[in-house]
């Protein structure tokens, strides 16, 4: 009886005999609901090969409770192995609220938490963000919300792959050879890099005389920056467009402007 199944429960005695006559053991194979535990009753009748002739009595009956105990199962999750977010060019912090889909085990239901167990992150994408219980006052702006989200906050203008190992515990404990935490998995967090403009002073005025010819501007574009630390591999040119009618400027590969202003035509007689 009971909601807990049990499969083909059967009873058996051991072989040899004592002195009197009487088996000395007997026991009782059976198989349990996968998942299941609880407790069951069954009725156990031993039955002798005598009958029941003439009043004659050949079974006893005795109720026996069968427990099932519960063991607990590590918590069981789908987890993205890595994510991708774009450089960012100021102090960004992305969550990502999907990320853990976790459940308690197979039909359990109980609160499951994680644990970030270590961060890596050589090239500098996290943020160290302020941690007054971490020994150094900061730590890596990697952390876990609430809801299960995982927040990431980003250095601005950094790119690369970093790493975090995370578990997941549940809250049963670990009796009769049960487990509530789960290995150790990571996540890689890659960071994609986003070019960056250049960025130049460039001067507000240039002069030149009439029919100077070939004029050279020095110096017209300065404080010349590639973009940050991770472009400074790329080459900057120049073009200049929308310029006044008679002139015709170039860019030169030193940050000069080259212009011709147009020859004065002759004044009318």
């Amino acid at each position: 009886g009971g909601e807990l199944g049990v499969y083909s429960p059967t009873f058996r005695q051991q072989a040899e005999a004592d002195s009197t006559g009487a088996f000395r053991l007997g026991w009782m194979d059976f198989s349990t609901v996968p998942g299941a535990f609880g407790e069951v009753l069954l009725d156990v009748a031993a039955v002798d090969s005598g009958g029941t002739d003439n009043g004659g009595i050949d079974a006893t009956v005795r109720e026996l409770r069968l427990e099932v105990i519960n063991v607990n199962r590590p918590p069981e999750f789908v987890v993205a192995r890595s994510v991708e977010l774009l450089e960012a060019r100021g102090v960004f912090t992305q969550s990502f609220p999907h990320l853990l889909n976790v459940s308690g085990g197979l039909r359990e239901d109980q609160e499951v938490t994680f644990e970030i167990l270590s961060v890596e992150d050589a090239v500098g994408i996290f943020l160290n963000v302020t941690d007054p219980y971490s020994p150094s006052g900061v730590r890596p702006g990697v952390s876990l919300g609430g809801d299960r989200t995982l927040d990431i906050t980003l250095v601005p203008y950094a790119n690369g792959v970093g790493r975090v190992t995370l578990a997941a515990r549940d809250a049963f404990g670990t009796a009769y050879g049960g487990v509530n935490g789960t290995a150790p998995f990571t996540v890689d967090v890659v960071v994609l890099p986003v070019n960056d403009p250049p960025t130049a002073s460039i001067h507000p005025g240039i002069f030149a005389v009439e029919d100077a010819g070939e004029v050279r501007a020095p110096l017209f574009a300065t404080r010349l920056s590639k973009g940050p630390p991770d472009e400074a591999w790329q080459s900057i040119s120049f073009s200049v467009t929308q310029v006044p009618r008679g002139m015709d400027p170039y860019g030169a590969a030193d940050s000069s402007l080259l212009f011709a202003p147009n020859p004065c035509p002759p004044l009318p007689p």
